[in-house]
């Protein structure tokens, strides 16, 4: 019977290690997105692209990763945060990644077609709101 337990756990542990190589090789899959598909596709499925235009959005995004104007670990940790929300993850990708982009001084995709807008709602002075 001990013969029996030493095989499980070398079985179990062979089964963790080879697990956890696995998903240390996922690219920016942290919402489980197969590593199969091209950078491109992966944020367009990641965020639930539906529209034209916010198709559009996410190749300007991935084409300003391309040219070396956004840094990919950028965008790659925005995908992440806003893949965890439950719903409107392409508009809480593009807030969080103009945010945070502006923050660092690199330049983001125009929203000014996008349904989310393009200007963030200013109080007006002494209106006691």
């Amino acid at each position: 019977m001990a013969r029996w337990g030493r095989w499980l756990t070398l079985a179990l542990a062979i089964w963790l290690a080879a697990s956890a190589t696995v998903w240390a090789d996922d690219p920016i899959g942290a919402g489980g997105l197969s590593s199969d598909l091209d950078y491109l596709s992966q944020l367009n499925m990641g965020l639930k692209a539906r529209r034209p235009v916010e198709f559009d959005y996410i190749q300007q995004v991935v084409a300003m990763v391309d040219q070396g104007l956004l840094p990919k670990t950028l965008v790659d940790t925005t995908f992440v945060w806003a893949y965890k929300k439950p719903t409107r993850r392409l508009q809480y990708f593009q807030f969080a990644l103009r945010a945070r982009a502006n923050q660092l001084g690199y330049p983001t995709p125009d929203l000014s077609n996008q349904a989310v807008g393009n200007e963030v709602p200013q109080q007006a002075a002494g209106s006691g709101q």
